[in-house]
């Protein structure tokens, strides 16, 4: 069946999808690898708080491999932000389509500072996930009896993935564990050997470009970032310069999935929208390209006794222009 054969190709690549059809093969990690800008928490559990300004409620759509009949599609909703001076928090909630596999569930992030000294912060983060994958019978169109898809029942699980991460005025260094451990609700019992274990590890640059001119108080981000599993490793890293207009621009690399980039414009002061493309440069070319758009509501917290405070412009300009806030915090400077 070509629908299963989807799966199989996934199997073979370690995709990062919710896959669970397995009881030995468990993994929570969202296709959400290019955005800089929103749901930070889902690279790493500690950057919901980790230089965090705004509050976002968010709809995140990727069509992947458009070309492919009934590729992989994600569709996520999220909360995220700092609700305290030290602690943040993220919720998703979360339906994937992959192949004749429909997997459902949602998340809940936890991250809790630590102030070292004024400039310097540990921040622990927590997510825990829980999703059910199963069988879409409806997709699925046969003229025989297949005992295959007979024995195909429905599976869920409990995933904890946690992270560490330490930051600087300028510079972030952080380690996580996805998948570290994984609970098989069905059979009551913790998955041993999962493959999708992984390390990961991220170092972060965040600062502002110190400049006349149109890009003068961009804000920019850059992430690089290894994860480490039993069968492969994987290389990756995204750019991200934000202008003080309400325009945003973003660039990044994945050794297994190709080249991205993406463009976001803030609508009005609190209603957001960005777009990004992704374009495998290996033996997936064949498929077509991968597409992301974000829709984001934000709202600025009510705690302004950290890293920086800023506004940022927009299309349909408020009653009174926001113009750019600077703090008495010392800000950090990015070199381009």
């Amino acid at each position: 069946m070509k629908y299963l054969s989807i799966v199989v190709l996934a199997l073979g690549m370690n995709l990062p999808v919710i896959y669970a059809q397995q009881a030995d093969r468990v993994s929570l990690d969202l296709p959400k690898r290019n955005s800089l800008k929103f749901n930070r928490f889902l690279i790493h559990p500690a950057l919901s708080w980790v230089k965090e300004q705004n509050t976002f409620i968010s709809l995140y759509s990727k069509q992947q491999w458009i070309d492919f009949e009934n590729a992989p599609q994600t569709n996520l909703a999220t909360y995220s932000g700092r609700f305290g001076d030290n602690q943040g928090i993220g919720l998703a909630v979360f339906q994937q389509n992959y192949g004749v596999f429909s997997n459902f569930g949602g998340l809940a992030n936890f991250a809790q500072n630590i102030r070292i000294s004024q400039e310097n912060n540990l921040t622990f983060g927590l997510t825990v996930g829980y999703f059910q994958s199963g069988l879409n019978t409806s997709k699925v169109v046969v003229n025989y009896t297949d005992p295959v898809l007979e024995n195909t029942s429905s599976s869920a699980f409990l995933v904890v993935q946690p992270g560490l991460n330490y930051g600087g005025e300028f510079l972030d260094f952080g380690i996580s564990f996805p998948n570290l451990l994984a609970y098989n609700l069905r059979i009551s019992q913790l998955v041993n050997n999962n493959p999708f274990q992984k390390v990961s590890l991220h170092a972060m640059h965040t600062g502002y470009v110190e400049s006349q001119g149109f890009f003068g108080g961009s804000r920019f981000s850059a992430l690089a970032k290894t994860e480490i599993s039993k069968n492969k490793t994987a290389i990756s890293g995204q750019a991200m310069l934000s202008m003080p207009i309400g325009v945003w621009t973003q660039l990044g690399y994945h050794s297994i999935f190709g080249i991205s980039a993406g463009i976001g414009i803030n609508i009005t002061a609190t209603i957001a929208l960005e777009y990004n493309y992704e374009r495998d440069l290996g033996g997936l070319t064949q498929f077509g390209s991968s597409h992301e758009l974000t829709l984001a509501y934000k709202w600025k917290t009510k705690n302004y006794n950290y890293w920086e405070e800023e506004k940022e412009g927009s299309i349909i300009k408020p009653k009174e222009e926001p113009g750019v806030f600077y703090s008495n915090v010392k800000r950090p400077s990015a070199t381009i």
